[in-house]
């Protein structure tokens, strides 16, 4: 079913619109999301705009050692061709050590089109 879901979303974003090169957009989505998932920060931001990759580095810095991702799935998708933007909805599980307590959010994570390549710009955040 996972597998299926995001199939179509691949399908829905390389179809959508070839000249932003969306199959690229899904790749750096699927491996930013993965880097978070294993905690992987300072890899995951290079994915991330130059200007906020020092912020996304401060705070991750200090959830490294006590945040917990369980899983991070893609949820849709929006590409908007005109502004050079996709928003890309993410369901994220995840706990903050000594709390095992599992917390699920939906973030919206804003990528734009910049420099000939996808950047995340907005939704870097659990909070």
């Amino acid at each position: 079913m996972q597998a299926r879901r995001v199939e179509l979303i691949f399908l829905t974003l390389f179809s959508t619109c070839a000249t932003l090169n969306q199959k690229e957009l899904f790749q750096r989505v699927e491996q930013f999301n993965l880097l978070m998932r294993w905690r992987r920060f300072e890899d995951a931001s290079i994915f991330v705009l130059k200007e906020k990759r020092n912020e996304f580095l401060e705070y991750y810095g200090k959830l490294s050692e006590t945040l917990y991702f369980n899983d991070i799935s893609i949820i849709s998708s929006d590409v908007d061709e005109k502004e050079k933007t996709a928003l890309i909805k993410v369901y994220v599980l995840y706990y903050i050590y000594p709390d095992i307590v599992e917390k699920k959010r939906v973030i919206e994570q804003k990528w734009v089109w910049k420099d000939k390549g996808w950047f995340l710009e907005e939704g870097l955040f659990i909070r």
